[in-house]
């Protein structure tokens, strides 16, 4: 591994499909990256410590992720430690190739190969947000996201593939997600910033948004800016089974958010309690059960992003 660029492939991303397309389109990406080196993932956490190596050698400059979500959320995580980028002097890219590939639709970032290649090659940067949750349980985990961080009716969706050890696939996703909406009820939640109390009654989802898209396209938050220092916390309530499936075919036109039974804060930080047990997701990956304190790290990661992406001053 001596080489500038890094791919850090995982071939089992899109439920098996991401290492197929990778052998097709190996040689074109050989046309735009020569001189790199190619690291394929063959178990889960595998990511983070390919990651953790390019970090160590000095003569990596920039990793591309290939893959989904979680593949994404794994490099971040060999990036950052006690919520500190380990080397500023790295840029960090994405060559989507997930079932969801969520944060890349907030980037903008082409379908088409050869269109996605070239942004990576011109290398335009920008310093984005992320996300770090700290569960407050007896291991103290520890936890940065990307995209999207959530509990409730998602985090149980995520349960329910991670026990089932079902393929990861669209498929599977929107089924889990369906059979989610007839099962899952709402718990008891509280929500705090500071010492100010945002939220206290049932919730079927909170998210804590740094993207703006979960869920295989859902506009989870329309308007989220991955360079405020904000996250966007959206609170679904609990409501009657009806409106609940209302608003979960609504949030893939983005009109769910109505201040009253879907409501937005941003802030800095949040903590979420709860007196029942609640499981949470991170970037599409199953996570331990809240409660926990998150925080906005602001403009820490020097993200690839398209020529037209608007840089927030």
């Amino acid at each position: 591994m001596n080489k500038e660029t890094v791919f850090i492939i995982n071939p089992m991303a899109q439920g098996g499909k991401a290492g197929k397309k990778w052998f097709d389109i190996f040689p074109l990406v050989q046309q735009f990256f020569p001189e790199s080196s190619f690291l394929k993932t063959s178990c889960e956490g595998e990511a983070l410590t390919f990651a953790r190596e390019c970090m160590a050698n000095e003569k990596v400059k920039k990793i591309i992720s290939v893959g989904g979500d979680g593949t994404n959320n794994e490099i971040i995580n060999g990036l950052f430690q006690d919520k500190k980028i380990l080397r500023k002097d790295i840029s960090f890219g994405i060559l989507p190739m997930g079932t969801g590939s969520d944060f890349s639709r907030t980037l903008k970032m082409p379908q088409e190969i050869s269109k996605a290649l070239k942004i990576l090659k011109n290398e335009k940067k920008i310093m984005c947000d992320i996300g770090y949750v700290k569960f407050l349980n007896k291991n103290s985990d520890e936890r940065y996201f990307l995209n999207v961080f959530s509990f409730g009716i998602s985090g149980y969706s995520a349960q329910l593939i991670h026990q089932k050890e079902l393929k990861k696939n669209r498929l599977t996703y929107f089924t889990q997600a369906l059979k989610s909406l007839f099962q899952y009820e709402a718990k008891n939640t509280r929500l705090s910033s500071n010492s100010d109390v945002l939220f206290e009654g049932t919730s079927f989802l909170v998210a804590l948004a740094n993207g703006r898209y979960f869920g295989s396209g859902m506009k989870l938050s329309p308007n989220a800016d991955i360079q405020s220092g904000l996250l966007d916390i959206v609170l679904v309530k609990g409501q009657n089974r009806p409106s609940l499936i209302k608003k979960f075919i609504s949030l893939y036109s983005g009109s769910h958010i109505d201040g009253k039974k879907v409501q937005l804060f941003r802030k800095k930080e949040v903590k979420a309690t709860s007196s029942e047990v609640i499981f949470s997701e991170y970037d599409g990956e199953a996570a331990p059960q809240i409660p926990f304190e998150a925080f906005c790290l602001k403009r820490v990661l020097p993200l690839i992003v398209p020529e037209d992406f608007k840089d927030s001053q």
